[in-house]
């Protein structure tokens, strides 16, 4: 759905536990967060997750750690401090609000992006 290439699933580096260490087709390093609920500190998770990756530099033969990492997270629902804590923050991060829907009678994985309204399904 995201156009991404799964590198690791729960990778530690740091202490510090990633669901999801990705690449783009260009090879840019990606870091998704996945919550089934609201949680106040999701970019400050993030944030751990971006310092330590760039500290070690793991999967550099598979990443281009070049650009500018992608920092993206999935929930259900985003507590108004995430927004506050991102808006104010240095770094970007995407914020993916997620939904089962029932559609012609097959269950479908949606994912809204709560900047651009952009949906995807599968």
């Amino acid at each position: 759905m995201l156009g991404l290439t799964v590198i690791k699933r729960q990778f530690t580096v740091n202490e510090q536990r990633c669901d999801i260490i990705a690449v783009d087709e260009n090879k840019r390093l990606v870091v998704l967060e996945l919550k089934n609920g609201e949680d106040r500190y999701v970019v400050q998770q993030l944030t751990r997750y971006y310092d330590a990756l760039l500290e070690h530099k793991p999967f550099a033969d598979r990443v281009d750690y070049a650009p500018p990492v992608r920092l993206i997270a999935i929930a259900p629902k985003f507590h108004r401090y995430n927004f506050t804590d991102r808006k104010y923050h240095g770094l970007f991060f995407q914020f993916l609000q997620f939904a089962i829907v029932l559609s012609e009678n097959h269950l479908n994985l949606q994912l809204k992006d709560v900047d651009t309204q952009h949906i995807s399904q599968v």
